[in-house]
């Protein structure tokens, strides 16, 4: 898969330090893998993406294809 987006920049990551409480995340593409950083976790266990009941993701495949959330 080469990861891609549409819009100015990837929406819909949150990520977590060891407690699970969930905040925004930034993401962006690099070198064919996204990256996802808040620079108030310095070290994120756990990423989601699209974990609403309304998700607001733009991430898709080379086929054009959404990414399922995860």
């Amino acid at each position: 898969m080469h990861p891609k987006y549409k819009d100015k920049e990837l929406t819909g990551f949150v990520i977590s330090n060891n407690n699970y409480h969930f905040i925004p995340a930034k993401a962006e593409i690099s070198n064919g893998k996204v990256v996802v950083f808040n620079d108030s976790i310095a070290n994120p266990i756990p990423v989601r993406y699209g974990w609403k009941n309304v998700p607001n993701g733009n991430l898709y495949n080379n086929e054009d294809l959404p990414a399922s959330p995860f």
